[in-house]
């Protein structure tokens, strides 16, 4: 019981006061088999949006699981992040290049904003606006972190940004900031490649 509580201590720690960083690191990988092209990120009924933002707001948790249920030929790439998160904010330009430089390709970047559901309206669709992202942007409101952080990934202590990149035939999870977009798109390019 108190190794619980400890743990429930830990991971709201770690998304109100967290370094938000560390190093990246690749987890095990899976594999799946290959179905039809298609990522719903319409906000469902359940979730009608009390916002007049330009992207999904989303809070059941079934909703953010189903991004990782995608059994196609393309490859996926879900950072999850908040504005208030300087490690966060400083990758996001390397998920725009890759979004803009796979254009064309089988790659679909979704940056999973989990700001305070207070702050979509002002805070994050400010800072979405001002640095123009093009990438698709989810928030997810859940803030019941417990009960979905290790339906995500076994792996996830609750820091952010977190990075998970996977396809029909791999699944990489990376703990922490990106060092450069050189390292972002490599690990795209070899998964595309297998």
């Amino acid at each position: 019981m108190r190794k619980t509580g400890l743990f429930v201590f830990a991971l709201i720690f770690a998304f109100t006061f967290s370094s938000c960083g560390g190093n990246s690191s690749a987890a095990d990988s899976t594999e799946t088999s290959s179905e039809e092209d298609v990522v719903s990120v319409k906000v469902s009924e359940t979730d009608a949006p009390t916002y007049d933002v330009p992207f999904p707001v989303w809070s059941q948790t079934e909703d953010l699981l189903n991004l990782f249920e995608q059994n196609n030929d393309s490859t996926y790439v879900i950072n999850f992040w908040a504005t208030w998160c300087k490690p966060c904010v400083k990758e996001l330009p390397y998920f725009e290049q890759l979004h803009q430089e796979f254009k064309g390709e089988k790659v679909r970047v979704i940056l999973v904003s989990i700001d305070f559901d207070t702050d979509v309206e002002t805070k994050l669709k400010s800072f979405v606006e001002e640095h123009e992202m093009n990438s698709d942007v989810i928030a997810f409101i859940n803030g019941d972190y417990n009960s979905w952080i290790g339906e995500v990934e076994e792996a996830w202590d609750g820091a952010i940004p977190v990075t998970i990149i996977y396809n029909a035939k791999d699944r990489k999870f990376f703990s922490g900031e990106m060092d450069s977009y050189e390292e972002l798109s490599k690990v795209v390019e070899e998964m595309n490649k297998a």
